[in-house]
């Protein structure tokens, strides 16, 4: 499922499921928290959710449907609010950039304030606008696009612990022996002969 319209029948969308801290509607209370992770896929969120309640160690979190950052009522509260107060966002877009004036107010924003900031494209392919609108060093913008790219809340985990590092937050770190076999790295040769 890539957008959040969409859930099986009978059962209600993966968003309601998911604590948010923000409302989708201006006006209303917007909380801030150290990480922000803004994504229009329910899946997405969900998976986040469900690793920031699971795990120890992480920093607060904060979700929010990227369609409260492109409707032009709802952006500037979440910018001015909850974005401004966050030490690290991650967004993870469908693929390109196709709200320039939105991205480019909240990188301004995270450049100004030394923000972390990670946009990564969620359609499997690397994209340098995305990179040049981001704040962080293209090994880490990889990192958190192959561990958002895998489903499940254990590599949300993954990702939210790379995010917390890179914005300079204390986080659980996770070990070969604590990551699942689907995200854990291959030892080379030279590491499985030691």
């Amino acid at each position: 499922m890539d957008h959040c319209d969409q859930h099986a029948p009978g059962q209600a969308p993966a968003a309601n499921l998911v604590e948010r801290t923000v409302s989708p509607r201006p006006g209303l209370e917007q909380s801030a928290a150290e990480l922000v992770v803004l994504s229009f896929a329910d899946d997405d969120l969900a998976a986040f959710a469900a690793a920031s309640r699971a795990a120890d160690g992480l920093p607060r979190l904060h979700l929010a449907n990227l369609r409260d950052l492109v409707d032009p009522h709802a952006r500037e509260p979440l910018i001015a609010t909850t974005l401004a107060q966050a030490r690290g966002i991650l967004i993870r877009l469908g693929g390109g950039l196709p709200w320039p004036d939105a991205v480019a107010r909240v990188a301004a924003m995270a450049a100004a304030k030394g923000i972390a900031l990670a946009i990564v494209p969620g359609d499997g392919q690397v994209d340098p606008q995305c990179d040049a609108a981001s704040n962080l060093p293209p090994s880490t913008l990889r990192r958190l696009k192959a561990l958002c790219d895998k489903p499940g809340p254990d590599s949300a985990r993954a990702a939210l612990v790379q995010l917390a590092l890179a914005s300079g937050l204390r986080a659980a770190p996770l070990t070969h022996a604590t990551l699942p076999p689907s995200i854990a790295p291959t030892p080379t040769h030279s590491e499985a002969a030691s």
